[in-house]
């Protein structure tokens, strides 16, 4: 009996423990000023510009959680971390909620905190991220009624041999530019590739999206 017990009680820890892991807060269900005063959450980056062209001011949040959370990234052991979550308010309603594709304060590589940069340009939303050597964005646009990723752009430079590397997707047009060179040499000089993409499914949406780097492109070619 006390065997049958203490299984029991394994158990309904274990379970518990489980749920406690990824368990975001679903917002679709709140106002703007509720999440701007959020007891739970604190908004980290916030942008205001337009995405449908009715000249109505739109909002992209993204909100870090105050307290560390149990959190599991894709191929790292289950962490106490500080979840970030993307929202986006359209005509001043809640229009989408991403809880994963927003990268962590830990996830800069070399850097010892990572934050993200968003903006509103010509009726697009742009996540941007500044690295040691290199950057990264992308851009999104309403396609649809969908808020989906019609851009993403890289740049870096080794640090030991000065080769730098861009890489510019286009979704719209379906083609990775690559270009290779070196910092000592004119751009000119700059080895530049052409790829075709294939969308199967068309245009990736913002709710698709997991954490950067886990959709592979193209073969060995991730974002």
């Amino acid at each position: 009996m006390k065997k049958l017990l203490q299984v029991v009680l394994f158990l309904g820890a274990s379970t518990m423990y489980a749920q406690s892991i990824n368990n975001y807060p679903d917002f679709s269900n709140h106002g703007l000023n509720e999440l701007l005063n959020n007891k739970a959450w604190k908004v980290l980056e916030k942008a205001e510009g337009f995405l449908n062209k009715n000249n109505q001011k739109d909002v992209a949040l993204v909100l870090e959680s105050k307290d560390s959370l149990l959190e599991q990234r894709i191929g790292e052991t289950t962490r106490k971390n500080l979840p970030r979550i993307l929202v986006v308010f359209l005509d001043n309603k809640f229009f989408v909620q991403n809880n994963t594709f927003i990268a962590r304060g830990d996830e800069g590589g070399m850097l010892p905190y990572l934050t993200p940069e968003i903006s509103f340009d010509k009726n697009e939303l742009i996540i941007y991220y500044q690295f040691t050597r290199s950057n990264q964005s992308y851009t999104f646009r309403m396609v649809k009624n969908n808020l989906c990723l019609i851009k993403s752009e890289s740049h870096g430079t080794h640090s030991a041999s000065g080769d730098t590397e861009g890489k510019i997707y286009d979704f719209n047009k379906k083609t990775l530019i690559v270009t290779k060179g070196n910092i000592s040499s004119a751009s000119e000089d700059d080895e530049k590739k052409i790829y075709t993409i294939e969308l199967k499914n068309g245009l990736k949406k913002i709710s698709e999206l997991t954490e950067m780097y886990e959709w592979e492109v193209l073969k060995d070619r991730y974002l």
